[in-house]
């Protein structure tokens, strides 16, 4: 399963995580097969991060798989970054106003570096929503790599399963040119409840299993209260079919990150 923890620039919050509080979580959980930390350009100065300390945290601990926020690179220098257990590049395409934040590689970066992402043996993980899935969809359809959609693709939840963008992320899904995350939380966080999420869910698995992966989010940056990671893991395998459950917490992510 993903972690999705963040380690940002100057260590500010892979300090936590080194005083233990990630084992706890993890094995609180239960065994977390690879956990994604992410580091890159500063959202304070803009300079770019020469991704020593993701370095440093991926030697401490081999099972550890690295995620980079890169707007521009060589196939040299994310072949190298590979070698130490870095496996993608995160992109930001959200609709609305100020949703990218400041440091965010864009989807034209993606595009920008489509050939050097898959010289290096590298994916993308993308955050988009519902949205703006419509207007990149085309795009989509045409990596030489795995997309990763994050946040089970920002789906809205008043909209239902209906909604045109929802039904876009289960066609690509569907057809193999996209992968998915899983974390219903995070679009239900003005709901009522999180089981408004579950018909999302069910419908992702019925399109595409094969290509999800399911992340707790943590350390739940800017939620408050932060939600309890074990229970979202179980309210994942309270959701999921016995049989789906090992493919997508273990076999998955095997294959996706390697």
């Amino acid at each position: 399963m993903v972690s999705h923890a963040k380690a940002w620039h100057r260590g500010k919050l892979w300090g936590e995580l080194t005083e233990g509080e990630g084992n706890i979580v993890a094995a609180r959980a239960g065994v977390i097969a690879h956990e994604i930390i992410r580091t890159g350009r500063s959202a304070e100065t803009g300079q770019t991060d020469d991704h020593s300390l993701l370095r440093d945290v991926l030697a401490a601990e081999p099972r550890l798989r690295g995620v980079i926020v890169t707007r521009d690179s060589t196939v040299s220098a994310l072949a190298e970054l590979r070698q130490h257990g870095v496996r993608a590049a995160r992109f930001s395409h959200r609709s609305g106003p100020g949703t990218n934040f400041a440091g965010s590689a864009s989807f034209a970066d993606l595009l920008g570096m489509k050939k050097v992402l898959a010289d290096a043996g590298m994916h993308a993980e993308l955050w988009t929503d519902c949205k703006a899935l419509p207007g990149i969809a085309a795009e989509l359809r045409h990596f030489p790599f795995p997309i990763v959609i994050d946040h089970m693709g920002g789906f809205d939840y008043e909209a239902g399963t209906g909604d045109e963008g929802f039904h876009v992320l289960l066609s690509l899904l569907e057809a193999g040119h996209v992968w998915v995350k899983l974390c219903a939380y995070r679009n239900t966080l003005h709901a009522p409840s999180i089981d408004l999420a579950k018909p999302f869910h069910d419908q992702m698995l019925a399109a595409n299993a094969a290509q999800l992966v399911w992340g707790s989010d943590w350390p739940h940056l800017n939620v408050k209260p932060a939600p309890d990671t074990a229970r979202l893991l179980h309210t994942f395998k309270e959701w999921t079919p016995e049989a789906l459950v090992p493919a997508i917490l273990v076999d998955n992510p095997e294959r996706l990150y390697n």
